[in-house]
C-alpha cells in the first residue's frame, strides 16, 4: 500500500513540467516539424503499420505530404536486405507511441482539418506529446528510487530540475522528441527502481516488470541492455552480492524462468518483424556502421571539444567526481569500485561505435540514457556536504552551467555551435552569443570552383518561378530512369539556386542512388551556410562533398522551405573536381 501512496507526490514531476514549458516558450524555439532525421526513422513504423500497411515502405515512393518529400528523405535510414526494403532503425520507441499515434489518427480524421497522412501537424505533436508524457513518468520513478536511497524530497525536486533543464535532455524532450533518448531514459530509471526493489525485497513481482523493461530497453537501442549493470550498484560489498545471487540461484528457480521468459517475450518481437519483412529472422540495418572495439574514443567521448560528454555538459563531470569523491571519504569501496566499472563499461560501449560523436546532435545524447546513474552520484555528493557555504557555492555553479545549457540550445536551434565538429577555437568565437550575426558562422563551406574544374552541369526542369511556402516540401528529380552517369572523377556536387528567400532556414538535400537504387549519399544543407543575404533575390550555391562515387542512376534534390517563403526562379547542379 505504501508503493501506491508515494504516487501522489506527483506534484512535484507536474511543477518540473510546468518550468520546463515556461522556459521553453519564452527562452526556446518550438517547431512545427518535429519527426526528423533518425527520428523520423524510428516513427515511420507507425504509418507504414497502422496507415499503409507496408512493412517494406515502399508507400514512401509515391507519398508527398507537407512536411516531408518522403522519397528523398527515407533514403538515409531505408536499406536493402537480400532484395527487401527495410528501416535499419530498431522499433522499440514505436511501440511505447501507439497510443498517442491511434488517438491522433482518430482525431485528424475526425476533424479533417488535416491530412490524416501520418505525418501532418498533429501526428507531429502527437510525438511531442508523447515525449512529455513519458519524461514526466521518467521523473516519478527518480523520485522513487531517490526516496529508497534516503534523498530528500526537497533536494530530489532540486536534481530533477537540475538534469531536465542543465543537460541535453531537454533538448530532447522538446526539439527532437522523436529521438530515443528520452524514452531510453524513463526506461532505465524505471527499470533502476524496480530492481533495487526486487534487490530488497526479493518479491518476484518486481522482477517480473524489471524483464519487461528490460526487454523494452533492448528493443529501443539493443547497446542500453548495460542498463542491467545497475544491479551490481545495489549492494554495500561485494560478499553481499556474492550471498544474494547464490540465494536467487540455488532456492526456487521459477521466478528466474519466468523473468527470462518475459524478456525473450519482449525481445522477440523484433525478429518476428524481420521476418514478415524479410523472411529471415535476424536483420542488421546498420550494415556498414558498427562499433570499434579494438580502438574506442574512451577520451575524447568525455572530453572533447567536439562533443565530450563531461565538456559540453559539465554537470555530469560534477556528478561523477562529486560523487566518487563522496564515496571515497565514507569507505564504500565496494559501492566506489562497481560505479567506476560500470560506468567505464558503458563508456567504453558507447565510445566505440564508428562516429562516437553521434553525428549532428546537440551534446553526448547516448550519455542521457544513463543519467539515472549521474543522478544518484550527484545525490549522494550534495546530501553528504556539511557545510552551508560550500552547498552554496555548489548550487550557483550547477545554477550557472544550467543557463549555459539553455544558451547552448539557443545557439544549437540558431545554427550558432557547430552541430558536429565544435573546437575549443570555435567555441573562443561564439561563447555565449546568441546575436543573429554569429547565425551559421561554421556551416558556410568554400563555395568557390575553377571554370576548368566543372566536369558537367545538369539543369532542373519546373515551372519556374516557382512559389514554396511554410513546410510544402519539394524534391527534383535531376537523373531518373534508364540513365546511368558515372561520378568516378567528381569530388563535389554544387547545387546552385537564383531564388528570394526570407530567413534562408530553407534546406536543400542531395541525394544519389547507384546502379542497384541503394543510397550512396545523403546531405542537407540550409541556405543561410552560403550566403548571409536576406530578404532578396540572390544566388545561392551550397557545396556537397562526396567520395570517388560507383556509377549512379538516381539523383533527386529534396527542398524543405523550414516556414520560409521562397521563390525559385533557377535551379542547376554543378560537378566539379576541386584539387
Amino acid at each position: 500500500m505504501e508503493f501506491f501512496k508515494k504516487w501522489f507526490y506527483w506534484l512535484t514531476e507536474a511543477s518540473v513540467i510546468l518550468i520546463t514549458l515556461a522556459l521553453i516558450n519564452n527562452f526556446l524555439e518550438q517547431k512545427e516539424q518535429l519527426i526528423n532525421a533518425d527520428g523520423k526513422g524510428y516513427y515511420d513504423y507507425l504509418p507504414a503499420a497502422f496507415i499503409y500497411h507496408d512493412l517494406n515502405f515502399n508507400y514512401t515512393d509515391t507519398l508527398e505530404t507537407n512536411y516531408y518529400d518522403q522519397k528523398t528523405y527515407s533514403q538515409g535510414y531505408l536499406k536493402q536486405f537480400k532484395g527487401y526494403q527495410i528501416n535499419k532503425y530498431f522499433p522499440g520507441v514505436a511501440f511505447l507511441w501507439i497510443p498517442f499515434f491511434e488517438f491522433t489518427h482518430i482525431y485528424t480524421i475526425s476533424t479533417g482539418q488535416f491530412a490524416a497522412d501520418g505525418y501532418s501537424y498533429p501526428y507531429q505533436q502527437g510525438v511531442l506529446y508523447a515525449a512529455f508524457f513519458y519524461l514526466f513518468f521518467g521523473l516519478i520513478f527518480l523520485r522513487l528510487l531517490l526516496l529508497e536511497v534516503g534523498i530528500s524530497r526537497f533536494l530530489i525536486f532540486f536534481l530533477q530540475l537540475l538534469f531536465v533543464l542543465g543537460t541535453p535532455l531537454l533538448f530532447y524532450v522538446f526539439a527532437e522528441p522523436a529521438f530515443t533518448h528520452s524514452y531510453s531514459f524513463t526506461l532505465i530509471t524505471a527499470f533502476s527502481y524496480f530492481i533495487y526493489i526486487y534487490v530488497k525485497t526479493n518479491q518476484s513481482k518486481w522482477l517480473f516488470i524489471s524483464a519487461i523493461l528490460l526487454g523494452l530497453i533492448t528493443i529501443i537501442r539493443p547497446v542500453n541492455l548495460l542498463a542491467f549493470g545497475m544491479i551490481f550498484l545495489f549492494f554495500d560489498s561485494f560478499q553481499e552480492l556474492v550471498e544474494w545471487s547464490k540465494k536467487r540461484l540455488s532456492g526456487n528457480k521459477k521466478p528466474i524462468l519466468i523473468a527470462l521468459f518475459l524478456f525473450v517475450g519482449v525481445v522477440s518481437s523484433v525478429p518476428i518483424m524481420w521476418y514478415h519483412q524479410t523472411n529471415h529472422f535476424f536483420v542488421w540495418g546498420y550494415q556498414e556502421e558498427g562499433f570499434n572495439f579494438l580502438t574506442p574514443a574512451f577520451w575524447s567521448f568525455l572530453f572533447s571539444f567536439q562533443k565530450g560528454a563531461f565538456l559540453h555538459t559539465p554537470i555530469l563531470f560534477v556528478a561523477f567526481f562529486g560523487g566518487l569523491f563522496t564515496l571515497l571519504k565514507t569507505k564504500r569501496f565496494y559501492v566506489l569500485f562497481a560505479t567506476v566499472m560500470y560506468f567505464s563499461v558503458i563508456i567504453y560501449v558507447l565510445s566505440s561505435w564508428h562516429a562516437w560523436w553521434y553525428g549532428a546532435s546537440f551534446g553526448s545524447r547516448p550519455m542521457i540514457d544513463f543519467y539515472v546513474l549521474l543522478i544518484i552520484l550527484m545525490a549522494v555528493f550534495i546530501k553528504n556536504l556539511k557545510n552551508s557555504v560550500i552547498q552554496m557555492l555548489l548550487g550557483a555553479v550547477l545554477l550557472f552551467l544550467t543557463v549555459v545549457n539553455v544558451i547552448q540550445i539557443n545557439q544549437y536551434q540558431n545554427y550558432i555551435i557547430d552541430w558536429g565538429e565544435m573546437t575549443f577555437e570555435k567555441f573562443k568565437i561564439i561563447g555565449l552569443h546568441t546575436e543573429k550575426k554569429y547565425r551559421g558562422v561554421f556551416f558556410r563551406e568554400e563555395s568557390n570552383y575553377k571554370p576548368e574544374e566543372v566536369r558537367f552541369t545538369m539543369d532542373v526542369d519546373a515551372q519556374y518561378p516557382l512559389h514554396l511556402g511554410n513546410d510544402q516540401s519539394q524534391y527534383f528529380s535531376v537523373l531518373e530512369g534508364d540513365s546511368v552517369i558515372d561520378l568516378s572523377q567528381v569530388n563535389f556536387v554544387y547545387i546552385e539556386a537564383d531564388m528570394e528567400y526570407t530567413e534562408g532556414n530553407c534546406e536543400f538535400v542531395l541525394s544519389i542512388n547507384d546502379t542497384n537504387d541503394s543510397n550512396i549519399y545523403w546531405h542537407t544543407q540550409s541556405v543561410f551556410a552560403s550566403t548571409l543575404v536576406e530578404h532578396k533575390r540572390t544566388g545561392v550555391k551550397l557545396p556537397y562533398k562526396i567520395q570517388a562515387l560507383v556509377p549512379v542512376k538516381k539523383i533527386v534534390i529534396g527542398f524543405n522551405p523550414m516556414l520560409d517563403e521562397v521563390i525559385l526562379y533557377n535551379l542547376q547542379l554543378v560537378f566539379v573536381h576541386r584539387d
